[in-house]
């Protein structure tokens, strides 16, 4: 039924008319996919159809009361398919400038649902296409994640407030980025108060988090199905350990598990490492112990529900399929997300009822290695003087570290180094990528000029 209920006013401009009837049938046909219309046990078709539509200001009123067929739902039964209904009269709409305002279901001598739709334009705000992480807006040690751009800006949680993660969408439109964004965050201005298990069927977008401090028990990057196993056992373990010493003080073990679908696919759905995170996503975060899960193209077959229903969480990037996207989010769009890499839909704890648009942060190389630098576990030292040096160098020398310019313009401080042990220098800090090699003379990295500065900024003489 596309067209108006009779009982619709006529005295609305054209133009308002046609509009109103798009809506109409677009609310309808919401209602017909939300599975709130089917078909009665008799065979008869239950099926909501509005008989009343007025304009009240710029919103659009349309109602529905009937005694005959509605009264066996109890308003509990309606307000329980609510959220769904409304989620895709939203979607129904998103492309008018309409937008669901309430659903109404009344329960007393007569039963009515009415649906009260803005028809005014919403303003609508342009997301970037690429941010890059803003590190140093995150204050230290306070376990702060960055979502990514909204239309109200910046949106970051803190840590317990996200429960289980579950993101994901098709390879190459940013889900492994965001965890990288999200570990690059924690590791950096959180040392100490956060540990991290990585496990990665891929087995190369993590490698920069071996050997780095808060990695627990010393485990590298995990990338193999017997070693997947075998740690998510000790987590099990762990777990049941800290329950039994009610040891609340435990610090915070986050767990990342990238490719869940390829390792899902070794072992199968009810394989031993399913089991085990089926486990731990359903107790782990009584013990502290928090999830991210990260699956490429994922459906229904592939992700276990319990692991999905413990996911607090859920961020879709692009998917193929409309069935992807339902898997990740428990809805349809993500498949029509625009071709942008990074551009996502998230459903969020404190909104689970509401799908948000977004644009996660591009993570730069040179981020993730100066979180490495400063979380890793001290290997070599920089003193102020030598960070005066490649200040000196970016500022004076366009970034060239020469082993004649620095002993030329650093000869005579009392801190001053031989021409042989600035050649040495300069040749470790090369091999641990502080330096780039182009030729003669080798040049300062972003890296290396950020750690400088902020060695000079603050006195630390400490890094990796």
């Amino acid at each position: 039924m596309n067209n108006l209920p009779a009982t619709v006013q006529r005295n609305l401009p054209a133009a308002l008319e046609r509009q109103a009837t798009r809506i109409h049938a677009l609310v309808c046909a919401a209602f017909d996919a939300s599975g709130f219309n089917h078909r009665n046990r008799d065979g008869s078709d239950f099926v909501i159809r509005f008989d009343t539509i007025a304009l009240i200001g710029g919103r659009l009123w349309l109602g529905h009361i009937d005694t005959q067929s509605l009264w066996h739902f109890s308003a509990d039964k309606v307000e329980s398919r609510q959220s769904n209904i409304e989620a895709r009269i939203q979607q129904a709409t998103n492309n008018l400038p309409a937008r669901i305002i309430q659903m109404d279901a009344v329960n007393s001598d007569w039963t009515g649902i009415g649906v009260l739709v803005d028809m005014r334009p919403e303003k609508k705000v342009e997301l970037p296409t690429s941010v890059s992480l803003p590190i140093d807006r995150y204050p230290l040690h306070e376990l702060i994640v960055p979502i990514g751009i909204m239309a109200k800006g910046h949106i970051e949680y803190r840590l317990e407030q996200l429960g289980n993660i579950l993101v994901g969408g098709t390879s190459r439109f940013g889900k492994t980025n965001w965890i990288k964004s999200v570990l690059t965050v924690l590791r950096d201005r959180n040392a100490g108060d956060v540990e991290f298990v990585i496990i990665d069927a891929k087995g190369k977008d993590f490698r920069s988090f071996n050997g780095t401090a808060g990695m627990w028990n010393g485990y590298g990057v995990i990338t193999d199905l017997q070693n997947a196993i075998a740690i998510t056992e000790d987590l099990i373990a762990e777990m049941n350990r800290r329950f039994l010493d009610e040891d609340d003080n435990a610090t915070r073990l986050f767990v990342v598990v990238d490719e869940l679908i390829d390792f899902i696919e070794q072992d199968g759905i009810h394989g031993q490492l399913t089991s085990n995170l089926l486990r731990l996503a359903s107790k782990g975060l009584g013990a502290g112990i928090q999830f991210v899960f990260g699956a490429t193209s994922p459906d229904a077959n592939t992700v276990r529900a319990g692991i999905k229903k413990n996911c607090n969480t859920r961020i879709a990037f692009q998917c193929m399929t409309a069935g992807q996207s339902l898997t990740i989010i428990e809805e349809r769009g993500a498949e029509s997300l625009p071709n942008i890499k990074g551009r996502f839909l998230a459903r969020l704890p404190d909104r689970p009822n509401k799908l948000v648009m977004g644009q996660a942060y591009y993570v730069e190389d040179e981020v993730v290695a100066l979180a490495q630098l400063i979380a890793a576990k001290p290997k070599a030292r920089l003193t102020v003087f030598e960070a005066r040096m490649v200040v000196w160098a970016v500022e004076h020398n366009a970034g060239k570290m020469s082993v004649w310019d620095l002993f030329e313009q650093f000869g005579n401080d009392p801190d001053s180094l031989s021409a042989n042990r600035l050649k040495s220098l300069l040749s470790r800090w090369e091999e641990e990528g502080l330096l780039e090699y182009r030729g003669k003379p080798r040049f300062v990295t972003t890296v290396m000029e950020e750690l400088a500065r902020s060695i000079l900024a603050d006195q630390t003489v400490t890094i990796s």
